[in-house]
């Protein structure tokens, strides 16, 4: 099979629950003013939301992980998939705040494995020195959903509202879970069978892997600049832009539409370049710590000039590039991922 159609049959369908992801992670910030008229929310009770989103995102990142080596990405996905799909569904039909966010936690827990899912479906059917320019294409595609989240839901919102959208949402994701069901095989061909281990064993590995030298090594690069996409995007850029940049509904969805043009621009580009860094056996790495320094130059010069909104989709380009692709596979690293 090539891998063009690899990619359309195997990765094409993980990126659709990447696509739910991106646009989980940034419609509230489309979606705050109507949200927050309804239910009388101020801006900290518009964070809470996002935190509480983010908070079970991460919390599920480890049994996640555990999960999709146990049982392959592809289960582990249709199950999120419906998990998501509950997540939204609760939101649409919420009541008060305390069910939106609920709402918003069940979501971050539907789309906790959005990333590893298609990871791990890289690994079983790409050779390893085309991870990182598959997986960038992969999340290129999921961005996608950040771009639907701005414009194209500020453009509908009067027609359908906030609950028409998290509704939408859910379809979505009920979608995805059937794609990923019906159109990918369960293992690669040649797949090793999996090696059922008890759960403590599964959890030393992680532990295993904690204190791993290369994981010690580019975690805090990896985790600062995660940390900086999902702030930016999917909490700080809306109000920030708003209540600093002095921009209406309007304008402030635009600027986050540029802003996920140009972090699809730096997953797409940035995995291919680390791809033929890897290549020439050159340490891809360098590309995440250049995406900082550019994120610090960039940070400079938005508290000098606040209002050059025109920079925004640079930053998004800087600090989404090697975020994500600096996590190809690492010749040393013992990653329990790599048993099945």
């Amino acid at each position: 099979m090539s891998e063009l159609r690899t990619f359309a049959r195997i990765s094409l369908p993980f990126a659709s629950v990447g696509f739910i992801n991106q646009a989980s992670r940034i419609v509230v910030a489309t979606l705050g003013p109507a949200i927050a008229l309804e239910f009388g929310l101020s801006a900290s009770g518009l964070g809470a939301l996002a935190a509480v989103f983010f908070a079970a995102y991460a919390l599920a990142q480890l049994p996640v992980g555990l999960a999709i080596d146990l049982h392959g990405p592809r289960v582990v996905q249709v199950a999120l998939s419906l998990v998501a799909a509950l997540g939204f569904t609760l939101c649409a039909l919420a009541p008060d705040p305390l069910w939106l966010g609920l709402g918003r936690f069940v979501t971050g827990i539907g789309i906790a494995g959005a990333l590893i899912g298609l990871m791990k479906a890289n690994i079983q059917w790409y050779p390893p020195h085309r991870l990182a320019a598959v997986t960038g294409a992969g999340v290129f595609c999921g961005a996608a959903g950040g771009l639907v989240a701005t414009l194209p839901v500020q453009a509908i919102l009067p027609l359908v509202g906030w609950r028409g959208v998290f509704l939408g949402l859910a379809g979505l994701a009920v979608l995805a879970a059937l794609w990923l069901r019906f159109a990918v095989p369960v293992a690669a061909p040649g797949a090793k069978a999996r090696v059922r281990r008890p759960l403590g064993a599964e959890i030393a590995e992680v532990a295993r892997i904690a204190r791993h030298p290369v994981f010690v090594r580019t975690m805090p690069a990896v985790a600062l600049l995660s940390a900086q996409v999902f702030t930016y995007q999917g909490l700080w850029a809306g109000p920030w832009l708003r209540d600093v940049g002095g921009l209406g509904d309007g304008a402030r969805a635009g600027v986050l539409f540029c802003y996920a043009l140009g972090i699809m621009a730096g997953q797409l580009c940035g995995g291919q370049l680390a791809s033929a860094m890897q290549a020439r056996g050159t340490d891809a790495m360098r590309l995440c710590y250049g995406g900082m320094a550019a994120m610090l130059a960039i940070q400079g010069v938005l508290i000098a000039q606040p209002q050059g909104c025109w920079r925004c989709p640079c930053c998004g380009s800087a600090s989404h590039a090697p975020a994500r692709r600096d996590r190809s596979p690492i010749p040393s690293w013992p990653s329990a991922s790599r048993r099945s």
